[in-house]
């Protein structure tokens, strides 16, 4: 599915419900037999009791008893699963509610928020990777970044001329612009990204992916454009139109964007860490 499962496994004796109230499980899976002659079924009651509606799955080698405890007609359990303890059955089973789930989630406002939030993240950490990466350069190193950013620049005078006229006036325009919120815009910034990357290639023994050297396009291929496409759609719609073309909003599309911010997460953190150990 493309996602990354944060998880934790606690024991019959450590299990607090507590921990169930205060975070945001998708799926509990739970040995029905747990310690001490207690059953997964007084658990999942606590559960229920405290208005917990997570996902449960329930394992054991006794099915039957397992199942007739679950939906005993006098206290049924509402949202539970159960497997077999074999492992081929469990894994099958488990498979299934995870699509479910992940089903479940697989809408345009979902996308669009997880899309949207992700991609905002990246727009922070280019911008520090930018203010990082000039303040361990180099006189020469910044000096390329100066012309880059200078370069940047003109291509703006006619619509900010003012805002350009104010920032040459400084020493050093590539701090200022590269920081300037309404001035640069995330494709510029991705620009200079691309820049240093190739700088900390060349000055500081980083060894950048394929991806990397081309940043800007790729990112604009990979991210942007469907980021832009999916901000300005009704939640009704299932299709979205890049370059002229329609893309339909299925579950292998919301597998791609998930691999795709997972990509790019990585690509970022892989800049990240080098500059910190600079």
């Amino acid at each position: 599915h493309c996602l990354q499962m944060n998880d934790s496994r606690e024991t019959g004796e450590d299990f607090e419900i507590e921990k169930l109230k205060s975070n945001n499980y998708d799926l509990i899976l739970m040995d029905y037999k747990l310690a001490d002659d207690h059953t997964g079924y007084e658990v999942a009651s606590a559960i229920r009791e405290h208005k917990i509606s997570t996902d449960i799955l329930f394992y054991s080698s006794d099915v039957d008893k397992m199942r007739n405890a679950i939906f005993n007609p006098s206290a049924p359990l509402e949202g539970i699963y159960y497997s077999p303890r074999k492992n081929e059955e469990f894994e099958s089973k488990v498979e299934i509610v995870i699509d479910k789930i992940v089903r479940r989630s697989e809408d345009l406002i979902n996308l669009r928020g997880f899309v949207l939030d992700n991609s905002c993240d990246f727009e922070v950490r280019v911008k520090e990777i930018l203010n990082k990466a000039w303040e361990k350069f180099e006189k020469m190193e910044k000096d390329e970044l100066e012309k880059e950013a200078k370069k940047r620049l003109k291509n703006k005078v006619k619509s900010h001329k003012k805002t350009v006229d104010n920032l040459n006036e400084k020493i050093h325009v590539f701090p200022r612009a590269a920081e300037m919120e309404y001035f640069f815009d995330h494709h510029d910034r991705l620009i200079l990204l691309t820049k240093t990357i190739k700088i900390l290639q060349k000055e500081h023994s980083f060894q950048p992916q394929s991806k990397h050297l081309k940043f800007t396009e790729e990112y604009q291929d990979n991210i942007l454009k469907y980021r832009n496409a999916l901000g300005h759609k009704k939640s009704c719609d299932n299709t979205i139109t890049i370059k002229g073309e329609s893309v339909t909003i299925d579950d292998g599309f919301h597998k791609k964007m998930r691999r795709s911010l997972a990509e790019y997460d990585k690509l970022i953190k892989d800049i990240e860490e080098h500059i910190e150990k600079m």
